[in-house]
């Protein structure tokens, strides 16, 4: 009974890494939809950057010394990711369904604060230079085919998640 699970996990992940920029490609559409500019600039940004997607480096930088800012929604939602990743780390003896359900709820708050997403300009192509390698990293750990393979998974999605306040804060926040 394993083998179908684990076909069904590569196929999974065949498809998953296959489709990503695609993914990619809506997420900016709809971060920019109140702009008009959705389709375009997802277009444009997969023609000008097709490797931008595989690049598992943070690649990120602050702002001449100070961190990018984002509106308080999105703040809230990377708080709430921190939240998921350390009840997880609380618990030492983790089974791949838990770590399956934790790269689940990460989903849906990427969801969030995508869909919540007010920042504008240089911060918000910023946001995305943290957001889109979580994003993967995310995908990782949720079609995780065995327990190890979900470990350094958890692992990548918790180092990611780490480095939003390093480079990023709410505007108004005087952190």
């Amino acid at each position: 009974m394993k083998k179908p699970r684990i076909c069904l996990n590569t196929c999974a992940r065949t498809m998953v890494r296959n489709s990503l920029p695609l993914i990619v490609a809506f997420i900016l559409a709809s971060c920019n939809q109140e702009t008009g500019q959705n389709t375009d600039v997802a277009a444009k940004m997969l023609q000008e950057h097709p490797t931008a997607v595989k690049d598992r480096s943070h690649g990120l930088y602050l702002n001449e010394g100070k961190k990018w800012l984002v509106d308080e929604a999105t703040a809230q939602h990377a708080t709430l990711m921190e939240d998921i990743v350390a009840q997880t780390g609380k618990n030492a003896h983790l089974e791949l369904d838990q770590y399956v359900a934790t790269g689940t709820a990460m989903q849906s708050a990427i969801r969030e604060m995508i869909s919540s997403c007010k920042t504008k300009g240089d911060d918000h192509n910023a946001l995305h230079q943290w957001l889109e390698p979580l994003m993967a990293k995310v995908a990782l750990l949720c079609e995780a085919a065995t327990l190890a393979d979900a470990r350094v998974a958890y692992e990548e999605v918790n180092k990611q998640v780490r480095l939003f306040d390093d480079f990023f804060q709410a505007v108004g926040d005087k952190k």
